[in-house]
């Protein structure tokens, strides 16, 4: 039971650390769009399996899907 609640807190922390480094608008490392863009994909895909997880299965799979197509949607303009 520790374990999970370690890492119920833990796990939306590093993607919040993660995202502010490299992701955000004002990220404090700046990485080349490719690579910018696979660490959205690991957080958002992270986030869906969470999801997955906790038997949401439906959730997991909009989640994945939208940001994927999001993603793409963004690159391509």
């Amino acid at each position: 039971m520790a374990v999970r609640i370690v890492l119920a807190a833990a796990a939306p922390l590093a993607g919040i650390v993660v995202w502010g480094l490299f992701v955000a608008p004002k990220a404090k490392i700046r990485v080349s769009e490719p690579v910018r863009w696979a660490i959205e994909i690991v957080v958002f895909v992270g986030a869906a399996a969470a999801l997955a997880a906790a038997d949401h299965v439906v959730l997991a799979a909009a989640l994945a899907t939208t940001a994927l197509a999001n993603g793409a949607a963004v690159r391509a303009l």
